[in-house]
Formats: structure tokens, C-alpha cells, sequence
């Protein structure tokens, strides 16, 4: 079979075409990564030692501090309903605003999970 010139043309200069792979590297996205969680991990490490400081004694071993997020909304894990209901009425009496003051994270508002 007799190929036409466009076609011998074609093939002469697909040999000298570059063939890149693709950058199938992770490392910015693992560093990006690393350093959001560095972040975050810094920041829930400083509000776990402020939580026990002014936490008052019934909620320190019922309530832990789960995670903060990017919106600045504070996420408490309760072990029961009952913690959960006198939590929020301690948040409500001015406990929110002890933890505001006492953050160095702009918090803007707490959600009490069981």
C-alpha cells in the first residue's frame, strides 16, 4: 500500500515530537496537605489546653474538643444529653464569650455534637 506524501510527512515529524509524561508527583498537594493539618493540629492542640483551664470541672472529662473549621465554628463532642444540655446553658450564661476571649482563633460560634 503506497501512503501519500502528507502522510510520509506526518510520520517523519511525529519522531521529533516531544514526549513528556505527565507530572504524576504529589508533593505539592502533600505539602499543602501537611500544612493545613500542621495548622490545625497547632491551633485544636492551644484550644485543648485552654479548654481544660476554663472548662469547669463537670464538662472537663465529659467534653472534648473535636475539631474547628475554617469558618471559625468550634465543634464540642459531649459524652451524653444531659452534658449536652448543661453545656449549651453554660455557653449561653457567658461561657462562649470566656472561650472567644480566650482564643487566640477568631470562633464564631460552638456546635455541640454527641
Amino acid at each position: 500500500m503506497k501512503q501519500s506524501p502528507v502522510t510520509m510527512e506526518l510520520q517523519r515529524l511525529r519522531r521529533f515530537k516531544a514526549k513528556v509524561a505527565p507530572d504524576l508527583s504529589l508533593h505539592e498537594d502533600v505539602t499543602a496537605l501537611y500544612k493545613n493539618f500542621a495548622k490545625q493540629q497547632k491551633t485544636v492542640g492551644e484550644l485543648d489546653d485552654m479548654w481544660r483551664e476554663i472548662a469547669p470541672g463537670e464538662f472537663a472529662d465529659r467534653a472534648t474538643i473535636q475539631k474547628i473549621g475554617s469558618n471559625g465554628v468550634l465543634t464540642i463532642r459531649v459524652a451524653d444529653s444531659a452534658t449536652q444540655y448543661e453545656f449549651d446553658r453554660w455557653l449561653r450564661g457567658g461561657g462562649l464569650n470566656h472561650i472567644k476571649q480566650r482564643c487566640r482563633t477568631e470562633i464564631k460560634s460552638i456546635k455541640i455534637e454527641l
